[in-house]
């Protein structure tokens, strides 16, 4: 992988949600922040983070 691709927010969103998908909170929330730190204005970890966040609460609290 080149190091362009590699220091892309979009990278770390993509293998965000497959972790996620995978039922992977830790790892998901891991790789949105990771992408946050390339660029912290990135839209999409932003909000995939406060998602995870959410399910993190919720799971917490049997809900989900």
């Amino acid at each position: 992988m080149s190091s362009e691709l590699s220091n892309s927010p979009d990278i770390y969103f993509l293998r965000g949600i497959i972790y996620l998908y995978n039922d992977n909170i830790d790892r998901a929330k891991k790789m949105f922040t990771e992408g946050l730190r390339f660029d912290p204005d990135d839209e999409k970890c932003h909000n995939a983070l406060k998602n995870v966040k959410k399910l993190e609460h919720l799971k917490e609290k049997g809900i989900f």
